[in-house]
């Protein structure tokens, strides 16, 4: 398992966006790197593939919001992540889009979301999904729970 610091070092798009808004970001995100430890030993045994999403996601976004809570509004502490997040997701958005340009690519992509979804998505990852049946050229799916949904809302 990786260690809080080494979590935090792939998150250090947030730390760009702290470091805009708040003077003390370098102590914030020490006390985040903190707090990410103390959330991880509370749930030391989930299985493999919530660990994925928790160790990865869930909690590294929440140890930051809750330190940044503690020295800023609930609004703006949850506008860093957000603010963060969509800059991050917008960069993605547009190397996967270059990418579907490719001849085959879309027909292919569609073929392998579906293991691709049931895999990082499903049961043993902690999402509960209901798949619709497929038509060419799109995929569905609703997630109905989810582990985003159970662990942000109990650690506040």
């Amino acid at each position: 398992m990786k260690t809080a610091k080494e979590i935090m070092k792939a998150k250090l798009f947030i730390k760009d966006e702290m470091d805009k808004q708040f003077p003390n970001s370098d102590e914030l995100w020490r006390k985040a790197e903190e707090k990410l430890g103390e959330i991880m030993e509370k749930c030391p045994d989930l299985p493999k593939g919530v660990h994925m999403h928790t160790d990865n996601y869930i909690f590294p976004s929440a140890a930051i919001y809750l330190t940044l809570k503690e020295v800023t509004s609930q609004e703006k502490a949850y506008a860093v992540i957000e603010d963060a997040s969509i800059g991050y997701s917008t960069a993605a958005g547009k190397k996967i889009a270059k990418m579907l340009k490719l001849p085959g690519m879309k027909s292919l992509f569609i073929k392998i979301w579906n293991p691709l979804t049931k895999k990082m998505f499903g049961p043993n990852s902690g999402f509960k999904n209901v798949f619709y049946p497929k038509k060419k050229g799109e995929y569905r799916m609703d997630i109905v729970a989810c582990p985003y949904n159970k662990y942000f809302t109990e650690l506040g």
